[in-house]
């Protein structure tokens, strides 16, 4: 069994090169094609979007320790969205709320396609 640390830090590590993807296509449309002025998304947003993922992969780490050995364990993968309820009290032209729904979507496809080749490895 991997502890903790070594779980979350290795979700994490494999899930920051696909947000400072995110991030740089989300600026350079936002900004009309200036890649210039989209290439500071990444810098910008990376840091809050890191704190997020560490937070999204704490709660997966302990719902699946809790779920390990029930038919409900399927529901790590998406335990995550629990983040998006504080979108409700954030207003969505804040920096926030754009940043939370990137990360959220960006570790939401992540997981649902590590399981699907989890899966496939296993047949």
């Amino acid at each position: 069994m991997q502890s903790f640390l070594e779980t979350v830090v290795r979700k994490v590590i494999i899930a920051v090169p696909f947000l400072v993807i995110v991030f740089f296509i989300f600026g350079t449309i936002r900004e009309h094609g200036d890649t210039n002025a989209g290439g500071m998304y990444p810098i910008v947003f990376t840091l809050p979007g890191l704190g997020y993922t560490l937070l999204c992969y704490v709660l997966f780490y302990f719902v699946d320790e809790a779920t390990k050995r029930s038919r409900w364990n399927l529901i790590k993968y998406v335990v995550h969205l629990l983040l998006l309820i504080e979108s409700f009290w954030l207003t969505p032209n804040s920096s926030d709320y754009t940043i939370l729904l990137l990360t959220v979507g960006t570790i939401l496809v992540i997981n649902i396609s590590t399981a699907l080749l989890v899966e496939v490895n296993r047949t």
